[in-house]
């Protein structure tokens, strides 16, 4: 027998001998919207709003899979001297669901990552002189919880610590440290 039959068949197994440990919400995913604040931490840090959205799937009760894109604006003026940046963040993770006897609210802790990519603008009382491109990667952990709100929609309140690693273009690269806060509303699919 081949590994593949192999594993179909323990696979099987388990699911007939212990049904518990393939929740209804396998298969299930959903699609989601969130807005918040991002702030970035250290000299030369603030705080700006911050949208997306995404998409994730259900691998059992307490382990979802997500992928995500947000953007933030993050600006400064200092005279007559402005500087504005537009941040795309394209990344992922899971959420890894902490076992409580409450359906309306759950719990999780989010391990995220992805990519960065931010055009900077640089201008003299209104006048553009200078954009520059940077790339980078970012890794994150927090804590969030699912509030259902009705069978197929609910709140994901979310806060995160993230660390942003930028790619060095002109010698060392930089790194940053930074704290979100945002409130997505999901709509799930494959509830019956």
């Amino acid at each position: 027998m081949s590994q593949v039959k192999i594993g179909l068949c323990a696979l099987l197994s388990v699911g007939v001998l212990a049904p518990q440990l393939f929740a209804a919400g396998i298969g299930k995913g959903d699609v989601f919207g969130q807005g918040g604040y991002y702030t970035e931490l250290g000299e030369g840090g603030g705080t700006w709003a911050i949208a997306g959205g995404g998409a994730g799937a259900n691998l059992g009760r307490h382990l979802a899979l997500f992928a995500e894109f947000n953007y933030v604006r993050p600006s400064l003026t200092l005279g007559g001297v402005s500087a504005t940046e537009n941040l795309y963040q394209a990344g992922g993770g899971a959420r890894i669901f902490i076992p409580v006897h409450n359906e309306r609210v759950r719990p999780y802790v989010p391990a995220i990552g992805g990519f960065l990519r931010a055009k900077a603008v640089v201008g003299v009382n209104g006048i553009e002189y200078a954009h520059v491109w940077g790339s980078g990667a970012y890794v994150g952990a927090g804590f969030g919880a699912e509030i259902g709100i009705a069978k197929r929609f609910g709140l994901r309140p979310e806060f995160r610590y993230f660390r942003e690693f930028w790619f060095p273009q002109y010698g060392q690269g930089s790194q940053n440290n930074g704290l979100r806060a945002m409130v997505g509303a999901y709509y799930r699919f494959g509830v019956k």
